[in-house]
């Protein structure tokens, strides 16, 4: 059933079309569904709301009239741990779904519909790109058991722990050094090794770009985490960028992730060797964004 604004209040049920003065296009009961739920009112809207709900309810997904007291507590306790006040009650109450609301709120995870006012509706159910942000937040918080295995490519892959200049302690920002100064043995090496423009500043930024990565967990080449590599083949397949659902960082994703980054001008802060902009295949926050915010216009 559609989306209700408070648990347990059903959506009217429809009934035989009947034209409205307004527009003809539209029944009497679309009409009354987009005044109870504050949307807007044209048929496509209407049905981006009702294709939503229904699949919320297949998935079975969590929000307001769950009741699964354990996962209820667990939710609640992440919320209050990034600073959305809930109490851990193992209830579903209104300052759950006010928590949920402004997480989503925050991290651009807006519905597939829009409200009266046209801006994009945001719904407190816990659907599958809300977990993935969560999930990705956890992950953030870990300290990764291993870095992403760097693929071999034309794309200046960011290269695994050990590879980066030894005069950069683990996790620490290397410095930046003057504008033009003569590059190293090592960092003549990094940038040969990594088809990279071989000026200081560019070699610093990569090194940069690796030790965020590799501190943040980002998901790419090597991943271990099926289910969530699985998810993301899933998501790439529906923007266009068809990949086999297989739960494997392989190459085919990869080259999906390249092109919908290089698509939707995804690139790196460094530079290749001729100049141009590099794009690497790993998912960082502003990939995330990208994917969460091509899904909920798709």
């Amino acid at each position: 059933s559609p989306l209700s604004p408070e648990p347990g209040s059903p959506p009217p049920t429809p009934a035989a079309p009947s034209p409205t003065p307004d527009d003809p296009n539209l029944t009497a009961d679309e009409q009354a569904l987009a005044r109870t739920h504050g949307l807007l009112a044209t048929k496509a809207n209407l049905a981006a709301f009702t294709r939503e709900a229904e699949a919320l309810e297949a998935a079975s997904a969590p929000g307001p009239g769950s009741s699964q007291a354990e996962m209820i507590t667990e939710l609640q306790q992440l919320l209050a741990a990034w600073g959305y006040s809930t109490t851990p009650s193992g209830r579903w109450d209104e300052a759950t779904t006010d928590a949920v609301t402004r997480f989503k709120q925050d991290h651009g995870l807006v519905a597939s519909y829009r409200k009266a006012d046209g801006q994009p509706a945001v719904h407190p159910f816990i659907d599958e790109a809300t977990k993935r942000v969560m999930i990705a937040k956890l992950e953030a918080a870990t300290p990764p058991t291993s870095a992403p295995t760097p693929p071999a490519s034309t794309q200046a892959p960011i290269p695994p722990p050990g590879s980066l200049p030894a005069a950069s302690p683990p996790n620490a920002t290397p410095p930046a050094p003057a504008a033009g100064a003569t590059l190293t043995a090592e960092e003549a090496q990094l940038a040969q090794q990594h088809n990279l423009l071989a000026t200081r500043d560019n070699v610093t930024a990569f090194a940069r770009e690796a030790q965020r990565l590799e501190t943040s967990g980002a998901m790419g080449p090597g991943a271990l985490q099926a289910d969530l590599v699985r998810e993301l083949q899933q998501v790439l397949t529906q923007l266009g960028f068809a990949t086999p659902a297989t739960g494997t960082f392989d190459a085919a994703t990869e080259a999906a992730v390249l092109a919908f980054k290089r698509s939707h001008q995804l690139v790196a802060p460094y530079k290749l060797a001729d100049g141009t902009d590099a794009v690497h295949p790993f998912i960082d926050e502003q990939t995330q964004q990208a994917l969460i915010s091509k899904l909920g216009e798709a």
